[in-house]
Formats: C-alpha cells, sequence, structure tokens
C-alpha cells in the first residue's frame, strides 16, 4: 500500500499518523491475529502485576512509600515511557511490557489498599472492578465487530472534546477542595460529612464518576478502531505492539474509573 492511501485512511487518526516513517521496518504487515496475542500478553502482564502489587500493598505496607510509589513515581515513568512511545511507535515493541508491569503494581497497591480498608466488602469492590471492566470490553469488541456501533470522525471529535471537558470539570474541582483545604475553609471533618450518602456533593461524585465510566468505554472503541486501522491499512507488523498498547491503556484506564465508582456507592453504604 502507497504512502498516500495510508495517510488519506489514517488522516483522522491521531495515534497512527506516525505510520508512514514505519512503513518497511520488518517487510511484515500487522494481522489481526498478531494483534490479538499481543493485547493478550500486556492484559496478562498487567493482570500478573497486579496480583504481585496487592502483595506488596498488604504484606509489605508502608503507606507514605505506596502512596508515593502510586500517585507519584510510577504515573510519572509510565508517562515518559507513553511519551516516548507516541513518537517511536516502534519503541513499543520494547517499552509496551514494561508499562503494563508498572501499571498492573500500581493497580494492584490500589486495589490492596481497597482490601486492607474495606475488609471482605474490599473484595467485592476490586472482584466487580475487573467483571464489570471485562464485561464492558467484550461488550466493545461485539458492538465494533458486528458493526453495530461505527467509528466515524465525528465520533472521534466529539469524543476528543467530551474528554477535554471531563479533565477540565476534575481539575476545577480538585482546585475547589485543594484551595478550600489550603485556606482552613474544608477540614477532613468536612471531607468526610461531604462524602455521606445522600450528600450533594457525593451525589455528583457518583454522577461525573459514572460520566468517566462511559468516556473510557467509548474510547475503548476508539482504541479497537486504531487497532483495526493498523491491520486493514496493511502496516508494518511493528505496529501490533503500539495498537495492543492503545487498547491496554484504554481498558486501564476504564478500570481505574469503574473502581472508583464501586467505591463510591460501596463504600458510601459501609458508612450509613
Amino acid at each position: 500500500m502507497s504512502k498516500g492511501k495510508i495517510s488519506t485512511s489514517l488522516g483522522n487518526n491521531s495515534v497512527f499518523r506516525r505510520a508512514e516513517k514505519l512503513e518497511n521496518v520488518t517487510n511484515e504487515t500487522a494481522t489481526i491475529k498478531g494483534l490479538s496475542i499481543k493485547t493478550l500478553i500486556l492484559i496478562g502482564v498487567t493482570i500478573v502485576s497486579a496480583l504481585f502489587g496487592i502483595l506488596i500493598a498488604n504484606y509489605m505496607l508502608n503507606f507514605f512509600v505506596v502512596y508515593l510509589t502510586i500517585s507519584i513515581v510510577i504515573p510519572l515513568i509510565t508517562f515518559i515511557l507513553s511519551l516516548i512511545m507516541s513518537f517511536r511507535p516502534d519503541a513499543a515493541k520494547y517499552l509496551s511490557i514494561p508499562y503494563a508491569v508498572l501499571e498492573g503494581l500500581s493497580i494492584g497497591a490500589i486495589c490492596g489498599i481497597c482490601l486492607i480498608g474495606f475488609g471482605k466488602l474490599g473484595y467485592l469492590m476490586v472482584s466487580l472492578a475487573f467483571i464489570l471492566t471485562l464485561s464492558v470490553f467484550l461488550a466493545a469488541i461485539i458492538l465494533y465487530f458486528t458493526g453495530l456501533v461505527k467509528v466515524t470522525s465525528f465520533f472521534r471529535k466529539f469524543m476528543y472534546v467530551a474528554l477535554l471537558g471531563s479533565l477540565i470539570a476534575s481539575i476545577m474541582v480538585s482546585l475547589v477542595f485543594l484551595i478550600g483545604y489550603l485556606s482552613g475553609v474544608m477540614d477532613m471533618n468536612f471531607y468526610q460529612s461531604a462524602f455521606e450518602a445522600g450528600s450533594i456533593v457525593r451525589v455528583f461524585s457518583l454522577i461525573g464518576s459514572f460520566i468517566m465510566i462511559v468516556i473510557a468505554s467509548l474510547y475503548v472503541l476508539i482504541s479497537l478502531d486504531n487497532a483495526t486501522n493498523v491491520v486493514n491499512n496493511g502496516l508494518d507488523k511493528t505496529y501490533e505492539w503500539y495498537a495492543a498498547f492503545g487498547i491496554v491503556i484504554n481498558l486501564i484506564w476504564l478500570f481505574y474509573q469503574i473502581l472508583r465508582f464501586v467505591v463510591l456507592v460501596l463504600g458510601g453504604s459501609k458508612r450509613k
């Protein structure tokens, strides 16, 4: 396939606009089978790493160290890795697995904290988040490959706007709480009462969390479309790792959003 055709078909797909530079890296084209295997590998690595993360959080728990690691260290490293892969997609062959390992450890640590903080209820929270994430992923696969949902140019633009709007809203809310805390207007007692069942803050948190789940779910469809474009346009086999990375990063985001929602729902019931 010529570079002109690739550019035209992927023109609205910013994730794969660098396809022209890697068109003949291995002299092999990407396939659905190869892409599926690599996606399963990354998912498997993430899950296994998450199990280790749970063990670390449960048996080697220094809360400050764990919090510092999952809130600053790992996000910083994974951001750097994803940034490198966005500019050099061929690097995904080497960096996507370390990325999955780090994200898995982070997920596991967060799940471990849920298990410690909520006990048996924590196991239910984590299990529900995993089952719901898997269910949404399978539903997305069915909807996309049966043609019931099509990822059009308008769909992508709408989702970009929705994501940007949700991020701005999240930043604004975080700033309000941060300023309130630093100014002394909002203390820890305020935060605890603000998220009690039935409170307006809790209601809006649940609504916002649900909206983020919807956005993350729809982005899974976009990642599937990106992966399909790699195969349909005959791109280099190197892009299998990059496309698989795109799918997994959206699944991880979806899991976080679902876990947050489940914690808000079930955690609130515990405080009643």
